[in-house]
């Protein structure tokens, strides 16, 4: 026959487990089922407690994350309308997403998307002699002529659509460019450098394709076309060969040392290889507080 104190030490594991001894026949021990029942409720109420605690802190994470965004859109909006232009420029590798984030901002900001490279494909296109110069050098995957692409670039920051504000799209990309730019007098107020791995810019590049009816452009395995129709006039660009990226990255590395330290005080380094989304909450933040 189990003796009380062995019983007493089996009942007190109730938050465990249940334990069901019998208490000898002639040992009833009273109050014994009432200390055991005082101790499971101390325990369910310690349980309770616990996930009141859990739901307060989800609760609360969530109110965060809520005030958070409530203040970056009204930071956002701040920007918006406070009658200053904004002077960005978003720079980094081929491919490393900087056309997307600037579409993103100017979509949100109402600010003009000036793509360097779009400039110069279209001079090109046009067949002046600048955009003939330009094409030569970027099918090489080399800088185009400083003289050539500043000349564009400063035409098209000059045009009145631009007064309300710009973001322009991977330009400069060397120490002459800043110098023709800034002797321009185009000083922007915040640089983004995008640092994106060279393997993963090497397979979204040979992976672009561009439509040339909407110039949309797409990606053969992480943004395909919609259809048949728009996958069958896809026209690969001829600086998004494999030979011509590896060129370019190889430009870009021996030049993004110079860009860094023309803009360091305004410069802002972000991690491009996450999702576009991240990044650019990422911006948002650095937008906002770039006004503060």
């Amino acid at each position: 026959m189990a003796s009380p104190a062995r019983i007493a030490s089996a009942y007190t594991d109730v938050h465990v487990k249940r334990v069901h001894t019998a208490a000898p026949s002639h040992a009833p021990h009273k109050g014994l089922a009432s200390r055991v029942h005082v101790a499971g409720k101390r325990v369910q109420l310690q349980a309770s407690q616990n996930g009141r605690t859990r739901r307060m802190s989800k609760r609360t994470a969530f109110a965060k994350k809520v005030f958070a965004a409530q203040a970056t859109e009204q930071g956002l909006r701040g920007l918006i309308n406070s009658g200053e232009p904004l002077r960005l420029i978003v720079v980094g590798a081929p491919g490393s997403g900087k056309g997307t984030q600037c579409k993103i901002i100017s979509d949100n900001l109402g600010l003009v998307h000036i793509s360097a490279g779009d400039v110069l494909r279209e001079a090109a296109a046009a067949g002046t002699p600048m955009g003939l110069r330009a094409k030569e050098c970027m099918d090489r995957g080399e800088l185009v002529p400083t003289d050539v692409a500043v000349t564009l670039v400063k035409e098209r920051l000059e045009q009145d659509d631009c007064k309300a504000g710009w973001i322009l799209d991977g330009y400069p990309r060397s120490q002459s460019q800043y110098e023709g730019l800034s002797a321009a007098g185009i000083e922007p107020e915040m640089v983004v450098l995008l640092d994106v791995p060279d393997d993963v810019i090497v397979d979204r590049v040979i992976g672009r394709r561009q439509d040339p009816i909407s110039g949309k452009i797409y990606h053969l395995t992480y943004s395909p076309p919609e259809n048949e129709e728009i996958a069958g006039r896809l026209v690969q660009r001829s600086d998004d060969t494999e030979e011509a990226v590896r060129t370019r990255l190889r430009v870009h590395h021996e030049n993004v040392g110079i860009v860094r330290a023309a803009y360091k005080d305004v410069l802002k380094e972000v991690d491009g290889n996450r999702d576009t989304l991240q990044i650019y909450k990422d911006l948002e933040l650095l937008l906002v507080a770039l006004r503060a």
